[in-house]
């Protein structure tokens, strides 16, 4: 196809998130569901995955904001 991205034919891109759970760690209290979420994450997550995610996590935060 010309012009067009076959996206399922390209390889993962790894995007590490350790800064983030590691900030999540330092900065969430233990019972913030998003340091919860980021806890089950692995520490390397596809790029695809992570800017989905990425959406997610920032509502969470967001969330969070408001009920403090």
């Amino acid at each position: 196809m010309v012009g067009k991205v076959a996206l399922q034919d390209e390889p993962a891109v790894p995007v590490s998130i350790r800064r983030i759970k590691k900030w999540a760690t330092t900065k969430l209290s233990a019972d913030s569901p998003l340091r919860r979420v980021l806890e089950t994450e692995q520490e390397t997550i596809p790029a695809s995955d992570f800017v989905v995610k990425l959406g997610v996590w920032l509502q969470l935060l967001e969330i969070e904001g408001k009920s403090q």
